[in-house]
C-alpha cells in the first residue's frame, strides 16, 4: 500500500487562521485571566500556584453559587486522588491574597457542610489571540536538531542547507530555465514539497512527544508530590533522663525549621510527639496525622559526642526515602538540625526560594550553650508542670546573656512573660511590658523570626490596637504558614472583629495542622460559639468529650453554648462538671451565676454576685457585667464595663464576640463602649 501525498498535502497545504477569544474577570482591584491563569491586582501580577488560580477560577465563574468541596476539588485535581488539606491550603491563601470586598464581606465565603461561594461584582471582558501558521511556510530553526533523513532519497539533509535550498527554489520559475531542464526542476520541486512536509510533520511529532512526555512526567509528578510531614520525637537511644531535652529539642526545632516552608503542611509538636517509641506503627502514625511523610531519629551521647541517626519515610507505600548517620560534637546539634532541614527538603523535591534557602542555612545563635539552655527551657514548658515556667524563663534569660543577640530567646521569653499576665499570676501592667520590649528586641534581631511578630501581635491585641494586630499576625502566617499558635491566635482576632467564616476556617486549620491535641480541637467550636452557630459549637464539643470526658474547657464552651440557645440547665449541668473536674475560678463562678439567672434561680444568681462583689481576689469587671446583665441590673452592668474601661480589662476584646453580652447591644451605652474600645460596630 503506497501513500498518495498529493491527497496529504490537500489536508496539510493550509493557513490556519484562528482568532479565539479568552476570558478576562474583573473584581474591584482584582483582574484573573483565564487563558494564561493569572490574577493581577492593578498591574501587579501576583505569584500564585496553577491550583489556587484554578481554585479561584471556579468559584468565578460560578459566583454566587454554592460549590461543594467535593466538586471543586473533583474540577481541579481530576488526575490525582489528594487530601481534603490541599483544597483547604489553596482556599487559605486566596483569602489572604483577596482578602475583604469594599463592603467588608470576605471574596470568599464559607459554608459549613455545604461548600463555597464567591461574592462580589464581577466584569467580563475579553481578549482575541490570532494564531497565523501555514505548513508550507514552516522553516525550522537550523539549531533544532542536527539532520533529518529525507525520505524520497536517503540522503542527510541540514536543516539550515534545507531551508536555504527551498527558499531558493521559491524564487525561480520554470519560464526561467532552459526547455531542457524544465522537467529536472519539476522533480525538484516536487521534491521539495515532499521534504518540506516530511521535515514539518517529523518536527510536529517530535514536538508533540517532547511536550506529551512533559505533561505525563508533569502529571506523575503531580500526583506524587509531597505535600504532608510530621517528625516523631527523636528516641533516646541511651535512656538517660538528662538527654530527653536534647533528643525533643532537635525534633522540635527540625519541625520550626520545616513549618516555614510554604510548600509544606507540616504537623505541630504536640501532635506528633504522641507518636513516642521504637516500636510505631510509622504507616498508622501517618494516617492519623494526616500526612504522606514521617521523619524518625534515634540520639547518643557519650560524653561530648553526639551519634544521631535520622530517617525519612514515604507513609504511603512505608519506604525510607532517606537515611543518615551524623556523628559529630555535641556543640554542632544546632549545625546537624540545620543540615538535616536542608537534606529533607532536597529528597521531597521542594522548589525552594532564595529566602527559603537562607531561612532553612539560619542558624539563630553560634553559641551551642545558648542553644542548649533553650532547649532545656522548651522542655519544661512542654511539661507543662507547676513552678517550670519560672525556671524556662531563667534558662531563656540565661541564654541571651551568652548570646544577647539570640532572637529564638527573646521571643520564647516575650510568650512566657504573656502568659503570666494572662493567667493572673502576676501583675499585667509588670509582665506586659517586658513582654513588649522583649518581643520588639526579637523583631529587631531577626524581622524574618515568625514567633517574634506572633508575640507582638498578641500584644496589639491586648492593646486594642487592632488594625496593628491583623498586620502582624498576617505577617507571622506569611513566615510561618504552619505555626499552629498563630491560626489560633489570628482565629480569635478574626471572630473578635466579626468575620466568622474566616475565623472558622482558621480554627479547622488548627485541627488539621494539629489534629491530636485536645486545646487545638477546641479552637473550631469556640470560633462556632463566637458566630452563634450554638448547635455546631455543642456538636463539635460532644466529639471532643468522646476522646476525653475530663477535658474541661469542653465543658466550659458547652455551657456558653448553651446559655446561648437559652438552655439554662443544661449549662448549669456542664459548669458543675466543670467544678468538680478542678476548675474553680472566679470567672466560672460568674457564668455559672448567669446560668442560674436564665434558669430562673434568682436566688442562687444573687448570692455568687454577692460572692464576688466582696470577694478579696481580683475579679474581672468586664465579666462581672455579664452577671448583673443576666439579672436585669443594666446600670449597674455599665458601671462595671466603664470600671473595666478604665483598666484596660482584657475581657473587653470580647464585647462583641461573648454572647453574654448580647442583652446589652441595643443600649446607646453599649455602642458608645465599642466605639472607645474601636471595635467595629
Amino acid at each position: 500500500m503506497s501513500l498518495d501525498l498529493n491527497l496529504i498535502y490537500s489536508d496539510f497545504n493550509f493557513t490556519m487562521d484562528k482568532s479565539s477569544r479568552h476570558k478576562i474577570y474583573e473584581f474591584e482591584k482584582f483582574r484573573l485571566d483565564t487563558a494564561h491563569l493569572m490574577l493581577y491586582r492593578g498591574a501587579e501580577e501576583i505569584s500564585l500556584a496553577p491550583k489556587a488560580v484554578e481554585t479561584l477560577l471556579v468559584l468565578v465563574e460560578r459566583r454566587g453559587e454554592i460549590v461543594h468541596k467535593d466538586e471543586l476539588m473533583e474540577t481541579i485535581w481530576t488526575d490525582s486522588i489528594v487530601e481534603e488539606s490541599n483544597l483547604a491550603k489553596y482556599l487559605h491563601v486566596l483569602r489572604k491574597t483577596l482578602g475583604n470586598q469594599q463592603n467588608g464581606k470576605p471574596f470568599i465565603e464559607t459554608y459549613r457542610r455545604r461548600g463555597y461561594r464567591f461574592n462580589g461584582e464581577v466584569k467580563v471582558g475579553s481578549s482575541e489571540i490570532k494564531q497565523e501558521n501555514t505548513i508550507q511556510n514552516f522553516a525550522p530553526h537550523p539549531t533544532i536538531s542536527g539532520a533529518i533523513r529525507e525520505a524520497t532519497t536517503g540522503k542527510v539533509v541540514v536543516l539550515a542547507d534545507w531551508q536555504h535550498k527551498s527558499e531558493a527554489d521559491a524564487r525561480t520559475s520554470p519560464n526561467d530555465l532552459p526547455a531542457d531542464q524544465t522537467a529536472e526542476y519539476s522533480t525538484r520541486k516536487i521534491k521539495s514539497r515532499q521534504l518540506g512536509f516530511v521535515v514539518g510533520l517529523i518536527f510536529l511529532l517530535l514536538a508533540s512527544i517532547g511536550l506529551g512526555s512533559w505533561f505525563f512526567a508533569n502529571r506523575a509528578s503531580n500526583a506524587g508530590a509531597i505535600e504532608s510531614i510530621a517528625v516523631l520525637p527523636f528516641e533516646n537511644a541511651d535512656g538517660d533522663a538528662d538527654l530527653d531535652y536534647l533528643s525533643d529539642g532537635l525534633s522540635e526545632g527540625l519541625i520550626d525549621r520545616l513549618s516555614e516552608l510554604p510548600q509544606l503542611k507540616v504537623i505541630a509538636r504536640s501532635s506528633s510527639f504522641k507518636y513516642r517509641g521504637e516500636n510505631i506503627d510509622v504507616q498508622d502514625a501517618a494516617r492519623k496525622l494526616g500526612v504522606q511523610t514521617i521523619v524518625i531519629g534515634r540520639v547518643g551521647r557519650r560524653g561530648d559526642d553526639l551519634s544521631i541517626r535520622v530517617e525519612l519515610i514515604d507513609a504511603r507505600d512505608n519506604k525510607q526515602l532517606w537515611g543518615e548517620q551524623f556523628n559529630r560534637k555535641a556543640a554542632d546539634a544546632l549545625t546537624i538540625q540545620r543540615e538535616i532541614a536542608q537534606t529533607i527538603s532536597r529528597k521531597l523535591r521542594l522548589k525552594l526560594t532564595g529566602a527559603q534557602e537562607q531561612q532553612l542555612a539560619t542558624r539563630g545563635t553560634d553559641n551551642p550553650q545558648a542553644y542548649e539552655l533553650l532547649l532545656k527551657g522548651d522542655f519544661l514548658i512542654n511539661k507543662n508542670i507547676k513552678g517550670n515556667t519560672r525556671k524556662a524563663i531563667e534558662y531563656y534569660n540565661q541564654a541571651i546573656s551568652l548570646d544577647p543577640n539570640y532572637a529564638l530567646a527573646y521571643a520564647r521569653l516575650s510568650r512566657r512573660y504573656q502568659a503570666y499576665a494572662n493567667n493572673g499570676v502576676f501583675d499585667p501592667k509588670e509582665m506586659l511590658p517586658k513582654a513588649r520590649a522583649a518581643a520588639q528586641k526579637a523583631v529587631e534581631l531577626d524581622e524574618n523570626l515568625a514567633e517574634a511578630h506572633l508575640e507582638l501581635a498578641n500584644l496589639a491585641l491586648n492593646d486594642w490596637d487592632w488594625k496593628t494586630a491583623e498586620r502582624e499576625y498576617q505577617r507571622t502566617l506569611e513566615l510561618n504558614p504552619n505555626l499552629v499558635a498563630a491560626h489560633q491566635s489570628y482565629s480569635l482576632y478574626l471572630g473578635i472583629m466579626g468575620q466568622h467564616e474566616q475565623a472558622i476556617d482558621e480554627a479547622y486549620r488548627v485541627r488539621e495542622l494539629d489534629p491530636q491535641r485536645l486545646s487545638s480541637r477546641s479552637t473550631a467550636p469556640f470560633a462556632l460559639l463566637i458566630a452563634r452557630r450554638f448547635d455546631e459549637s455543642i456538636s463539635e464539643n460532644k466529639k471532643i468529650l468522646e476522646l476525653d470526658q475530663n477535658y474541661v474547657p469542653a465543658y466550659l464552651v458547652l455551657g456558653y453554648a448553651y446559655t446561648g440557645k437559652t438552655m439554662y440547665r443544661e449549662a448549669v449541668a456542664a459548669y458543675q462538671e466543670a467544678k468538680r473536674l478542678g476548675k474553680n475560678d472566679l470567672s466560672l463562678d460568674i457564668y455559672l451565676g448567669t446560668a442560674y439567672a436564665g434558669a430562673g434561680e434568682r436566688g442562687k444568681a444573687q448570692a455568687i454576685l454577692k460572692q464576688l462583689e466582696t470577694s478579696k481576689e481580683y475579679v474581672s469587671s468586664g465579666e462581672l457585667a455579664i452577671l448583673y446583665a443576666a439579672l436585669d441590673e443594666r446600670d449597674k452592668a455599665f458601671e462595671s464595663l466603664e470600671k473595666a474601661f478604665a483598666v484596660h480589662d482584657l475581657q473587653l476584646q470580647y464585647l462583641k464576640a461573648d454572647p453574654g453580652f448580647d442583652s446589652l447591644h441595643d443600649d446607646p451605652r453599649f455602642q458608645d463602649l465599642l466605639r472607645r474600645v474601636g471595635l467595629p460596630q
